[in-house]
């Protein structure tokens, strides 16, 4: 974990919570306090490119990515996405020309179908074509895919389904919280580019 840890004194960690929000702002506080390198928070980007404006459906949460995407430095840059984010994020990776425009994407509780709805198409078949390194924490009593239902969809060779112990909404406790954090990072230091400057963590 030290290795990986310094590593990743130059990546940036840029989160899109969920429909949820600001009810699931927990997730990212928790993993926030245990990443190391930038951290661009969903507040903090609503903040400063959509103030007023919340983006919550899914043609609006594109739009607000691809402006905060045109107007940050991308290297080293990981995408994590809770839920509806995750699903914005790799709706939007999966149409890059260019799949090293981000390093990677981690999903926390990817929707890959709602509880109370049959099969929805739009929820999963472009995840298929992601060419970007993704990472896919689920929750193995996860509702919306668990450790049963999640496996049968199909997904890209870039893309990797590991389990964690809960439900949709992560509630963990602090030593699993650091177990999540750990993962992320050795996935995040494997993506790398070496040689970029160190981002200023905050």
């Amino acid at each position: 974990m030290r290795e990986a840890t310094s590593k990743l004194a130059a990546a940036t960690f840029l989160f899109m919570s969920g429909d949820r929000y600001p009810n699931d702002q927990y997730i990212e506080t928790a993993l926030c306090e245990r990443l190391p390198g930038k951290r661009l928070t969903f507040a903090s980007l609503i903040e400063r490119f959509a103030p007023g404006n919340q983006p919550f459906d899914l043609a609006s949460r594109l739009d607000f990515l691809r402006h905060v995407l045109s107007a940050i430095p991308t290297q080293n840059l990981f995408l994590v996405g809770r839920s509806s984010g995750a699903r914005a994020m790799t709706r939007l990776a999966a149409d890059f020309t260019d799949p090293s425009l981000v390093a990677g994407i981690v999903c926390l509780g990817y929707p890959f179908r709602h509880p109370e709805m049959d099969h929805e198409p739009d929820r999963v078949d472009h995840l298929t074509r992601l060419r970007v390194p993704t990472l896919i924490l689920q929750g193995d009593a996860d509702n919306y895919g668990n450790r049963s239902t999640a496996p049968t969809y199909p997904l890209s060779e870039s893309t990797r389904l590991e389990f964690v112990p809960g439900t949709h909404v992560l509630t963990l406790p602090p030593e699993g919280w650091d177990a999540l954090a750990d993962r992320i990072c050795r996935f995040a230091s494997t993506h790398m580019t070496p040689g970029l400057p160190v981002q200023r963590a905050g």
